[in-house]
């Protein structure tokens, strides 16, 4: 991209998760793990990143506005999946933090969870140019693939939403001056200068839902293969309590969305044919309990749930995806673009991936043998493509394990994913057309 003007040393950016910002080793974000293992490649480009997020548990955020609250278990088993919801705080908190730091540039991810709440707080506390346009250059990132019909409309009636709602406007000391804001919806995306999509899929979700003619500049997820690879230590206790070979699903968080019935099920089926499986579920969330049931109401052999694992640790995530044959990637939908999809092949594991427009974009439309895509839900399909794997000679498993980890490294590599990312912020200060703190404040 051309660059009309140099950004200045260091420039400040404000990142923005309204899902918050906990421990990557005590709790599952996936917005929140992309930003944190990408944060210092970006730095290494000379950005001084600062983290604002909603008060969560094992919270690290450097600043906190508001206080995330999750939605009711009902809307979790309705809607497949779970999000927070900020309600409304002070918009004058989230001015003096910007009047703290004076952001070059205001970055949000998914800045429409949660009924926009939180993303809505940041802009409206945002200083403004003599032509009413925030000072600082706002962009955002979007994630969220193509849910489930059900889902689906339940997320676009809730953008309808966003519309209709309005804030009530104060004074600098408080008090209501009877004024209400424009909508949140259009507050958010008439001051944003550019968007990021993680995918085409996700891009295009977005144009259908917002229907507002905005553009998306595509970057994927980024993934750590400078630290990770094939060659690294495993978790032996697994292979030597009983010598079966292990097939994982690690989702990141169970929750319905995430089909950890449908791993649970295409087991029972690989099984019958490879008796020497086990089947490995690692994780928490509000899907938990329902699985342990269905394991034991049903009696299904040789299935063990393994809590979160850590990022680091004597026995960890980075272990575990290295010591499974194979990994099952089983959602129903709603991926964006899927790094725990992508994160086993850096390990040199390879997936049985649903074949949606998210993961299907992250390996390639399944043209690699390392990365298969099956019929979502389809349990005879799941299983056949799964034993396919598990037949590999230890020849063909070796020689694949590194065209898988190439694979990724090529393609979503963290240097060259900031290398995008750093040409994004250069073309969006251009639309933006300059950052001027000392003349406003």
């Amino acid at each position: 991209m051309e660059r009309l003007r140099s950004l200045p040393d260091n420039p400040v950016i404000l990142w923005g998760n309204p899902y918050g910002i906990p421990d990557r080793n005590k709790s599952s974000n996936g917005v929140n793990d992309l930003f944190q293992e990408g944060k210092p490649y970006l730095e290494s480009k000379g950005f001084r990143i600062f983290s604002v997020g909603p008060k969560v548990d094992n919270d690290v955020a450097d600043y906190n506005l508001g206080t995330a609250v999750d939605i009711p278990k009902w809307l979790t088993k309705l809607t497949g999946t779970t999000f927070p919801v900020v309600p409304p705080y002070d918009k004058r908190k989230a001015r003096d933090l910007i009047l703290e730091l004076f952001p070059y540039f205001l970055f949000l991810d998914e800045p429409t969870a949660g009924l926009g709440f939180f993303a809505h707080g940041l802009i409206s506390g945002m200083p403004r140019r003599e032509d009413g346009k925030p000072v600082s250059v706002i962009v955002s990132r979007h994630h969220a693939g193509i849910y489930s019909e059900r889902a689906e409309k339940i997320y676009s009636f809730l953008l309808e939403l966003g519309k209709l709602i309005r804030r009530p406007e104060f004074t600098r000391y408080g008090v209501p001056n009877g004024k209400i804001t424009p909508s949140m919806r259009n507050t958010i995306f008439r001051n944003i200068d550019a968007r990021i999509a993680v995918s085409r899929s996700t891009a295009e979700a977005f144009k259908k839902r917002l229907n507002d003619g905005a553009e998306y500049t595509i970057i994927y997820n980024g993934v750590n293969t400078d630290d990770f690879s094939p060659e690294g230590p495993i978790i032996k206790e697994w292979i030597e309590e009983d010598g079966k070979d292990i097939i994982l699903f690690a989702p990141g968080r169970l929750e319905p969305r995430k089909g950890g019935k449908t791993a649970i099920e295409s087991y029972v089926v690989i099984k019958r044919e490879r008796p020497n499986v086990k089947l490995i579920i690692v994780g928490d969330g509000p899907d938990e309990k329902d699985l342990k049931h269905m394991v034991s109401s049903k009696k299904i052999p040789d299935v063990k749930f393994v809590p979160r694992l850590p990022r680091h640790g004597d026995i960890n995530y980075d272990m575990a995806l290295r010591t499974a044959k194979l990994c099952l990637c089983t959602p129903k939908g709603g991926e964006g673009f899927g790094r725990v999809v992508i994160e086993p092949l850096v390990r040199g594991t390879p997936v049985v991936a649903s074949d949606i427009p998210g993961y299907n974009e992250a390996v390639d439309g399944g043209k690699h043998p390392f990365a298969v895509l099956a019929q979502p839900q389809n349990l005879e399909d799941i299983a056949k493509k799964a034993i396919g794997i598990l037949d590999w000679t230890e020849e063909m498993r070796q020689k694949l394990k590194w065209e898988a980890y190439d694979y990724v490294n090529r393609r979503f590599g963290w240097p060259i994913v900031t290398d995008q990312m750093e040409d994004f912020l250069n073309d969006s200060d251009n639309r933006h057309g300059g950052v001027h703190w000392t003349e406003r404040e």
